[in-house]
């Protein structure tokens, strides 16, 4: 299951161009399409149960697909906060999850449409508490 997932989304969703929202904005939409428009999102939720019930296929889950889909939006997001676009006082790990929860979530529950107006409100969300400080 886990070469599945892989297979269709993919592990380095996120380009670094220096336009953070439209890298975010791109590797998100690689998650929507991925849950959208491939078995991945049929499977999600008897793949949760399943990591949830066996440890060494969350580990491989982990390792294979949800880490380096991390680490590739937080290279693009410590190249920006290096340019000075973002805040550099900020929980990254809170960050990652805040862009990509609310997809896993109408994934999971099918409640509302997964689409591109989704990604981009996902990140205009996550990019209002990254705006840097103003100083007075």
């Amino acid at each position: 299951m886990v070469d599945v997932v892989v297979g269709h989304i993919g592990t380095d969703p996120t380009p670094d161009t220096g336009d953070l929202r439209a890298d975010l904005v791109a590797g998100i939409t690689t998650l929507v399409v991925g849950l959208s428009e491939t078995v991945v999102g049929r499977i999600l939720p008897a793949l949760v149960a399943d990591l949830a019930a066996d440890p060494e296929l969350a580990r491989d889950f982990q390792s294979a697909f949800f880490q380096p889909r991390r680490d590739s939006t937080a290279a693009v997001l410590e190249s920006a906060r290096l340019r000075g676009d973002i805040r550099s006082d900020f929980d990254l790990d809170f960050v990652l999850d805040a862009l990509a929860s609310p997809i896993y979530y109408r994934a999971l529950f099918r409640h509302l449409p997964l689409d591109a107006l989704l990604a981009e409100q996902s990140v205009d969300s996550v990019l209002l508490t990254l705006t840097p400080h103003e100083n007075s």
